[in-house]
């Protein structure tokens, strides 16, 4: 987000959905409130764009965890908070799977990734950025 790849006019971090499995746990379990807060999905970042909320994950591959994720927390959102406006799916990734960007494509979820020259940075083994550093 500090990049600049992608703007928004108000950010949401950590928008948490779901959680029906707690309802199995007894309410007098003294775990109960833990469990209902583990139990609830996690929305990286909600951005708000013309009143549009745009669900983002963050991960260092676009790949299959993203899009999975991307499209349970659209389904999610929707359910829990109605599909008006309809939210749009997205994922910001250090690099994208080049096999998967049609997946992603045919179900609506953008990819913005990284530029490559930060991207080789960010993921670089430590002793080459201590090296890269030094020269």
């Amino acid at each position: 987000m500090e990049l600049n790849l992608v703007s928004f006019e108000k950010l949401e971090y950590d928008v948490r959905l779901g959680g029906l499995g707690a309802a199995l746990i007894p309410d007098a379990h003294e775990h109960k409130r833990m469990w209902e807060t583990l139990l609830r999905k996690r929305i990286d970042v909600v951005g708000w764009r013309r009143g549009v909320p745009w669900l983002v994950e963050v991960k260092p591959v676009a790949g299959f965890s993203a899009l999975g994720q991307c499209l349970g927390y659209g389904f999610l959102w929707s359910k829990e908070r109605g599909a008006t406006p309809k939210p749009r799916l997205m994922t910001v990734c250090a690099v994208s799977d080049p096999d998967l960007m049609p997946v992603f494509a045919l179900y609506g979820v953008s990819v913005v990734a990284l530029p490559s020259e930060v991207a080789e940075a960010l993921l670089a083994p430590q002793a080459r950025r201590e090296k890269g550093a030094t020269t």
